[in-house]
């Protein structure tokens, strides 16, 4: 989905109930940028009270985790750039680790013992928790209950994302 970075984005109510991450998952996605001088938000868990935001900042993209008591974890995934790129965020107990286009790990440490804390509001694309829009494509996004140890299907679409019988 292209975005204008002006006021687009996709927004959903996330259903608390399943929401909790626990300590061991993964969250990929595949971005094409238009613009990346400025803040822009990819991804926010929870427009009131964030959960997760991955966003765009001082020409960086940054992923930020907040534990259940509340307490931030940030981790600088690496820079910028106006080409297709993928992100990975997985976390293994303490560790918090991305890999932008599958390159050297760069990691942050949060709690070994307490989940992902419920995010409040909705779960936003291309938009952070303020009024900070994505100027650009998204074109993957996983979210996954399971820790991966690479990223090597990163770049891995479906074709025809449609049923074989539609014209």
């Amino acid at each position: 989905m292209d975005f204008d970075g002006v006021n687009e984005h996709c927004s959903n109510t996330i259903d608390v109930r399943p929401w909790t991450l626990g300590l061991f998952w993964t969250v990929e996605f595949a971005i094409e940028l238009d613009t990346f001088a400025g803040t822009h938000g990819i991804l926010c868990a929870g427009s009131t009270t964030p959960a997760m935001i991955f966003d765009i900042t001082g020409g960086n993209i940054r992923a930020r985790v907040w534990d259940s008591a509340g307490t931030l974890t940030t981790v600088t995934v690496g820079a910028a750039a106006a080409s297709t790129q993928t992100v990975q965020l997985t976390r293994s107990g303490a560790t918090l680790s991305t890999k932008l286009n599958n390159g050297t790990a760069v990691t942050g440490s949060m709690s070994a013992t307490l989940d992902v804390r419920t995010p409040v509001g909705d779960l936003r694309v291309a938009r952070d928790d303020s009024t900070n829009y994505f100027d650009g494509t998204v074109c993957k996004l996983d979210l996954l209950s399971i820790v991966k140890s690479d990223h090597n299907d990163r770049l891995v679409r479906n074709p025809a994302p449609r049923a074989s019988y539609v014209r």
